[in-house]
C-alpha cells in the first residue's frame, strides 16, 4: 500500500511596517523575497483580500515555495502603502473587485 504524504500548511502574521520601503519582505519560513513588483505568480499568490469603506484591511498571500499562508496586516495604520495600490489592483483585474484606487492628482491636492 502507498502511503500519503501531507505537508502541513503554515500561516504566519506580518505588519507592514516590517516590510521594505518598497515593500519587499521575506517569507518568514523559507526566507524566499516577496515583492509587489514581482506580477508573474511564480513565487507567490494573493488568496484573499480584506477591504472595508474602500480600504485595504488585510492581505493573505501564499507562498508558492513553502506553502505557507502569510497575513499582511496594518494597512489602516499607513495613509497609503506600496502594497494597497500595487496589490489591490493586480487583485482587482484578477476578481473584478470594484474598488477604485486614489489618483495620484488627489494625493498631491491633500499635501
Amino acid at each position: 500500500m502507498r502511503q500519503k504524504l501531507t505537508q502541513q500548511t503554515n500561516a504566519y502574521t506580518l505588519d507592514v511596517s516590517e516590510t521594505d520601503r518598497n515593500g519587499a519582505f521575506l517569507c518568514p519560513k523559507c526566507r524566499v523575497r516577496i515583492s509587489p513588483d514581482d506580477s508573474s505568480e511564480v513565487v507567490y499568490s494573493i488568496c484573499d483580500t480584506v477591504v472595508t469603506d474602500n480600504n485595504l484591511d488585510e492581505l493573505v498571500l501564499y507562498c508558492k515555495r513553502c506553502l505557507s499562508f502569510i497575513h499582511l496586516t496594518g494597512f489602516s495604520n499607513t495613509p497609503k502603502t506600496v502594497y494597497s495600490t500595487k496589490m489591490l489592483n493586480r487583485q482587482n483585474r484578477r476578481t473584478a473587485l470594484t474598488i477604485k484606487p486614489i489618483a495620484s492628482k488627489q494625493l498631491l491636492s491633500k499635501r
